[in-house]
């Protein structure tokens, strides 16, 4: 590979690995230091606008209660749209006119969302990118399924806001959304651990239990791993009353939980990952 490939690759947001045989260890940790410092700066120039994105820097998790006005009739509203896990075109949140449901339609809620998830990132607005990205996910878990999500895992080597809106409870028998506080800190254990992972990629040696995930840079993290990095790995479940929002720096590890029953887990769920995670906009 040629230089000027390599260097494209290096200031890109690629994170799978058969596209990044060229690099060796070193190169990877020094793009996440590279991304780390571009959200650093990102925040010097923005601030902080609420107290939310101050513990999301510091801990890579907000929880935030009785988000909406009112939820009448929005669970009733969300069943109407098909159960699906991902983004697809009948359960955007968003169309060319606007809002798709009546709920978000009339309530000042969903702009108030976005600006408090612009406000963690500390970017002035990326509107496009929202509406693109928000969705009805109406998510059917069931037990011992072999989901890849179940393992704890980063989504890829820079920041990646993740947010779900919960208009009913999510207890710990839901298989509630997974987070490890703090992990989305990138510490000298954390960088000699993604060292570690990367030099076995490079190898061909991926434990299987790490998942294709691993392989393709969302790092799959085993229990003990995250002991070693004083860490709880018990501590990580996110249960949740009706009418919360929960929104994550997915750069920290974090997983789909396991649980006991086949549930239809409900949410209005984004995503916000820059295509340019160097740049500080």
């Amino acid at each position: 590979m040629k230089i000027k490939e390599l260097e494209k690759i290096f200031r890109s947001s690629v994170k799978s690995a058969d596209k990044l045989q060229g690099f060796l260890p070193d190169m990877h940790i020094a793009r996440a230091e590279k991304a780390a410092e571009a959200q650093l700066q990102r925040r010097e120039k923005y601030g902080y606008k609420t107290s939310y994105s101050r513990e999301f820097d510091q801990r890579g998790i907000v929880v935030i209660p009785n988000f909406m006005s009112d939820l009448t009739g929005f669970v009733e509203e969300i069943e109407k749209f098909p159960i699906a896990e991902n983004k697809n075109e009948q359960n955007l949140l968003f169309d060319e006119t606007g809002c798709r449901t009546l709920y978000f339609r009339w309530h000042s809620d969903i702009a108030r969302l976005y600006d408090i998830v612009m406000d963690c990132h500390a970017l002035p607005t990326l509107e496009p990118q929202f509406r693109e990205n928000t969705f009805i996910q109406r998510l059917q878990n069931s037990p011992n399924n072999n989901d890849v999500q179940k393992v704890m895992h980063m989504d890829t080597f820079f920041i990646t806001v993740k947010f779900w809106l919960f208009p009913e409870d999510v207890t710990i028998d839901d298989g509630p959304f997974c987070y490890v506080p703090k992990s989305n800190i990138l510490t000298d254990k954390r960088k000699e651990w993604m060292r570690k992972q990367w030099t076995d990629i490079i190898d061909g040696k991926i434990d299987p239990q790490r998942t294709y995930g691993h392989a393709e840079g969302s790092l799959r993290i085993f229990d003990e791993e995250l002991i070693g990095m004083g860490f709880d790995p018990e501590a990580t479940a996110h249960p949740v009353k009706a009418n919360t929002l929960v929104i994550a720096n997915t750069f920290g590890f974090h997983a789909r939980g396991e649980l006991s029953n086949t549930v239809i887990r409900q949410a209005i769920h984004g995503s916000i990952r820059l295509s340019q995670p160097f740049e500080v906009i």
